[in-house]
């Protein structure tokens, strides 16, 4: 039955206010019986003043009854059949006119111009039922008067009038009853798109709550349009002023620099800049917590910066876990380094106190030392990796010498593993270089060439020099590294995957070594290379360490 009558009737008075509630009822009646009511009076009033014998006593019945109408409908709680209840208002209204109409015989036509404000109702807001009440309204009211006048004959003429008023006023009626239509489309299609706009933006807020990496967006005009708990905390640990968007715990790298307001991130973004990935700590000294934060500003197609979204991450777990990590490293190198080094003092103290070879034990001690001077080296890197700084002791060095005694070194290793090792040099040349970690450079690079180098293979040294740097690559047709791995071999402890599947060992440590010493001469390495194609490592140095590098005397 509900939905036969929102058919008939369509969604009566929802442009009128909401009708369920006696405040929408009243707003109802306002808007649309009220100024009826009113006008009546008004015109019925006129009449009366100015020319009394123009409509008899009987004239107040219609008007009454409208009153009592109009009263009720305040009163009374009809919302709950608002179809019925308003159509039914509206022809009432156009039943009082008729009567009306009828007494005045005539004598007043431009009374019946009131039919508009029921038939405007009607049509507008009863559907298909509001339309065809409202155009049988104007009939009436157009022809039930004149048909029942004192002298009933009508001219022709008068008749097409009465037609023809009707009719405009019918196409009056269609005309609302059509923007009625239309209106609830746009009512509609607007109500969809911004119930899909709150759930987009209910379901957009939800993940964001469900993350745990703050995110916010701050408008151009320093205001927050949203932010997640992530965010909201990390704006109460910085102590962030809602006024300025500077916070008073923000420190830099540091952990004891303050960030002044212009340096922070927010500032920075609304500024148009963008960074990523950004630490900053924040938080009281002694609870302070290590933040990753990302900005980009957002603007619209035209240029109009709207503001700027971040992304932080609390890291503070992961960079403990670092500090940690080096610290670890940092004492079990020291703490395992001062026992080994004592028995290779010893093994050395043996070899020089006993025939080694007579007793026949000298195999087992060559295994011994060998070993252990290994497990050194180890040690020896994984100080170097846990050492924040690089202590660097440069002197003017022979170039060309150190480079044959690296080459020298691992030759025996090298002609041991089936590989064929070359080098090219440059007419000697002197640099002013850290003489140890320069050759530490070189054999690492060597010592990995060799390792990852099927037997059969080639590796090849080659140094060059120029007015102001020197080149050193290294070269293998080797396993190869790929693409995607190649930014990654600096790291420290990285393995590339297919060196990871292998039985080939390593702790991942000479290659962020290297990185390190060449960076501290102010230098530059990098890596060349694709799976099964070997690759090439080239170090760039300059002769002389540039202003403040750690390599300087």
């Amino acid at each position: 039955m509900a939905v036969t009558r929102r058919a008939v009737l369509g969604d009566a008075l929802r442009t009128l206010g909401t009708r369920s509630t006696p405040a929408g009822r009243r707003t109802m009646v306002t808007r649309s019986q009220l100024p009826f009511a009113v006008l009546l009076t008004v015109a019925l009033g006129t009449i009366l003043l100015t020319d009394a014998a123009a409509a008899s006593v009987l004239v107040a019945i219609p008007w009454a009854v409208v009153a009592v109408v109009t009263g009720v409908l305040y009163l009374v709680p009809w919302e709950a059949r608002a179809e019925y209840t308003g159509l039914a208002t509206s022809l009432v209204d156009i039943a009082a006119l008729v009567v009306v109409l009828v007494d005045l015989d005539g004598r007043v036509p431009e009374v019946a111009l009131l039919q508009l404000i029921p038939i405007v109702v009607m049509a507008y807001c009863f559907g298909i039922a509001g339309l065809a009440a409202s155009i049988l309204s104007t009939f009436a009211v157009a022809l039930v008067p004149a048909s029942i006048r004192a002298d009933a004959a009508l001219a022709p003429l008068e008749v097409v009038g009465l037609l023809v008023s009707a009719v405009a006023i019918s196409l009056v009626a269609v005309g609302v009853y059509g923007a009625a239509i239309l209106l609830t489309r746009a009512q509609k299609r607007l109500s969809d798109a911004v119930v899909a706009a709150d759930d987009q933006n209910t379901v957009i807020l939800t993940v964001l709550e469900a993350i745990d990496a703050g995110t916010a967006f701050v408008r151009s005009d320093r205001s927050l349009a949203f932010t997640n708990s992530a965010f909201r905390e990390l704006v109460e640990r910085s102590r962030v002023d809602p006024e300025t968007l500077a916070g008073t715990r923000v420190f830099g790298a540091d952990r004891t620099t303050p960030l002044g307001p212009e340096d922070q991130m927010i500032a920075q973004a609304l500024r148009g800049e963008y960074f990523d990935s950004r630490l900053h700590w924040v938080g009281e000294p002694g609870a302070q917590h290590s933040v990753l934060v990302s900005a980009r500003p957002v603007v619209r197609a035209d240029g109009v910066l709207l503001g700027s979204a971040f992304v932080s991450k609390d890291v503070t777990e992961l960079t403990d876990a670092i500090r940690a990590r080096e610290d670890f490293l940092a004492g079990v190198s020291h703490e395992l380094r001062t026992p080994l080094t004592s028995i290779i003092g010893y093994l050395e103290v043996i070899q020089d106190s006993v025939d080694a070879g007579t007793l026949g034990v000298q195999r087992e001690l060559d295994i011994v030392q060998r070993n252990a001077t290994q497990l050194m080296m180890r040690i020896g890197d994984l100080l170097h990796v846990a050492d924040e700084t690089v202590t660097m002791r440069a002197r003017p060095a022979e170039v060309t010498r150190i480079a044959e005694q690296a080459v020298g070194a691992i030759r025996i290793r090298a002609e041991s593993a089936g590989l064929e090792l070359t080098c090219a040099l440059c007419p000697s040349f002197e640099a002013t270089i850290d003489q140890n970690r320069f050759a530490q450079v070189i054999d690492n690079l060597l010592t990995n060439a060799v390792k990852y180098t099927p037997r059969g293979g080639h590796v090849r040294l080659v140094l060059d020099n120029d007015d102001e740097r020197m080149t050193l690559s290294v070269a293998d047709d080797g396993i190869g590294i790929a693409e995607d791995e190649q930014p990654r071999v600096f790291e420290r402890f990285y393995r590339t995957e297919s060196v990871r599947g292998g039985a080939i060992g390593g702790a991942g440590l000479g290659l962020s070594i290297v990185r390190r010493i060449v960076q501290g001469h102010g230098g530059e390495v990098g890596v060349v290379s694709a799976p099964g194609a070997g690759s090439t490592f080239t170090v760039v140095l300059p002769l002389s360490p540039p202003p403040g590098s750690p390599a300087l005397p």
